[in-house]
């Protein structure tokens, strides 16, 4: 599958194919990665590449995907339509930001009502001893906040839920 992966405002045009259960085929340029999965739950893999281990996280909306790997942020642009991207549009605009993993949040990093930008630090929940950040996906407002900080909290809890800011 060809994306467009956006690093520090540079497209770089990248294909990726998954090429059994365990193993994923990443090629951009001359470069080429074969990863081992470890673990895949809904929006987390653990990936082996070159014998090291990399926590990945991974959002979506409409056409874009962010994923955090490595502690590193990355944008990555579908080339093709998915109706999962759009599921947004379909509820109003409106978003519900949801944990990756089950946890504890540790820190609310927002207020209700504040405008965000694609990016910006939500909320930090901590399983395993490990904080995982999730990010705005996109320029937004903080409609409410469902959480507090020391709350345990499952992948089925809404977290935040969220409004794009308009770019019309």
């Amino acid at each position: 599958m060809q994306h467009n992966l956006i690093i520090n405002g540079k497209k770089i045009a990248i294909t990726a194919r998954r090429i059994s259960d365990k193993n994923i085929f990443i090629k951009t340029g001359q470069k080429e990665i074969e990863a081992e999965i470890l673990y895949a739950a809904d929006n987390e893999l653990i990936l082996v590449i070159d014998g090291k281990k990399y926590r990945c996280f991974i959002s979506a909306y409409r056409d874009k995907v962010f994923i955090t790997l490595g502690g590193i942020n990355y944008q990555l642009h579908r080339n093709e339509s998915d109706d999962y991207y759009g599921s947004v549009d379909a509820k109003g605009g409106e978003e519900e930001i949801k944990s990756p993993i089950p946890g504890k949040v540790v820190k609310v990093c927002v207020e209700k009502g504040a405008k965000l930008k694609a990016g910006d630090l939500l909320i930090i929940v901590e399983a395993m001893k490990m904080e995982n950040n999730i990010y705005a996906p996109f320029d937004l407002y903080v409609e409410n906040i469902f959480v507090q900080e020391g709350e345990n909290v499952d992948t089925e809890k809404t977290l935040i839920k969220t409004k794009p800011i308009s770019t019309e």
